[in-house]
C-alpha cells in the first residue's frame, strides 16, 4: 500500500493499493507536463542545468497530494535528492534546498518590516491577521464616531485559481531584485528562557535579527524586556553575513532552475519547473505576497 494523507480527509490516511496508486502518480505527472508547469529531462541535462546555477539550489524529491478536484504537486524542499549521473561525478551530500535559501528569506524578511506595503493586503503569516482585525476594528469605530452611524459591511471570500503555478517567474525575478536594497545583511541568533508561570519549567524561544551591517544594534534585549517577564535573554555569538549578489543568484536559480524528482515506473523522472513557483518552498509566501501585493498598485 501507498499510505497517503489527503487535503480532503483531513487527519485521516488513506491506504492506496500500489498498482492505484502508480497510475494515480503517472496520470498526474503526465497531467504537470501537459501544462508545461514542468519540462521533463534525463539526469545528464539536470546535471547541466544545476551546474549552470549561479550559486546552486540543490534538487529535492516532488510528493504528489490527492485533493478533491485532482492533485497538488508539493516539492519538499526541506528534504534534498540526488541526481544519478551513473557514477561519474563523486557524490557529495547537499543541505536541502530551504535550508540553503533561509539567510535570502532572512534578508527579505527584514526588507518585509521596514517596507510592509511591498504586501498590499497580504500578509506574511497566520499572527499578523488578527493585528491587521484589530486595525480594521479601530479604524471602523473611529468612522462610527464621526459619522453618528454605522455604515454596512459587505465580506467576499475568493480564491486565486492555481494561484502559484500562474505566477510569472520572469516578473517575480524582477520584483524580488527591487526588493533586495542592501550591499550585505548580517543575522544574528539570539534566546529568551522564560516560564509561562511561576510553577512551570523553563523554555527556550529563539529570535533572528537580520539588517544590515551599519544599521545592527544590540538593543534587542531592551525590546524583547517589554514582552516578557521573569526571563533570561543571552546574546548568541554566532553570526551569518550575506551579500546582495549572492542572494539575488539564490533567487535566480530557485526560480528559473528548480529541479524536482519524482518516482517513476522505471526509475526517478527529473522535472524542471517553468512556470509558477514551487509550492513548498520556504520562500513561497514571500514570492506570492509581494507578487500579488504589486498588481494592487498597477
Amino acid at each position: 500500500f501507498y499510505i497517503t494523507e489527503t487535503e480532503f480527509s483531513g487527519t485521516r490516511v488513506l491506504y492506496y493499493r500500489r498498482p492505484v496508486w502508480m497510475q494515480i502518480r503517472n496520470s498526474s505527472l503526465d497531467m504537470l507536463l501537459s501544462k508545461e508547469q514542468y519540462r521533463e529531462m534525463s539526469s545528464a541535462k539536470a546535471q547541466r542545468l544545476l551546474s549552470s546555477h549561479n550559486i546552486g539550489c540543490p534538487p529535492a524529491p516532488l510528493r504528489i497530494l490527492p485533493k478533491k478536484t485532482g492533485i497538488r504537486a508539493v516539492a519538499m524542499l526541506s528534504k534534498t535528492c540526488e541526481i544519478d549521473d551513473g557514477g561519474i561525478h563523486k557524490r557529495t551530500k547537499m543541505p536541502p534546498p530551504n535550508k540553503v535559501m533561509q539567510s535570502t528569506f532572512n534578508a527579505l524578511r527584514y526588507e518585509y518590516e521596514k517596507k510592509p506595503a511591498l504586501f498590499g493586503a497580504g500578509v506574511l503569516g497566520l499572527t499578523e491577521v488578527y493585528p491587521s482585525f484589530c486595525s480594521f476594528v479601530e479604524a471602523l469605530k473611529q468612522l462610527q464616531s464621526r459619522c453618528g452611524s454605522s455604515p454596512d459591511l459587505f465580506f467576499s471570500s475568493a480564491d486565486i485559481k492555481h494561484c502559484y503555478d500562474t505566477i510569472n517567474q520572469k516578473r517575480l525575478f524582477k520584483l524580488m531584485r527591487s526588493m533586495v536594497d542592501e550591499e550585505m545583511y548580517l543575522t544574528k541568533d539570539k534566546f529568551v528562557l522564560c516560564s509561562k508561570g511561576d510553577n512551570s519549567a523553563m523554555r527556550c524561544i529563539w529570535k533572528k535579527k537580520t539588517s544590515s551591517p551599519e544599521k545592527f544594534s544590540s538593543d534587542t534585549p531592551s525590546k524583547l524586556a517589554g514582552q516578557y517577564s521573569h526571563a533570561i535573554f543571552v546574546d548568541g555569538m554566532y553570526c551569518s553575513t550575506e551579500t546582495n549578489r549572492k542572494i539575488n543568484g539564490l533567487l535566480r536559480d530557485h526560480i528559473f532552475g528548480q529541479v524536482v524528482v519524482a518516482n517513476g515506473n522505471f526509475g526517478p523522472r527529473y522535472l524542471h519547473q517553468k512556470n509558477g513557483i514551487p509550492q513548498g518552498s520556504i520562500l513561497s509566501s514571500m514570492f506570492c505576497n509581494t507578487y500579488f501585493g504589486s498588481l494592487e498598485t498597477v
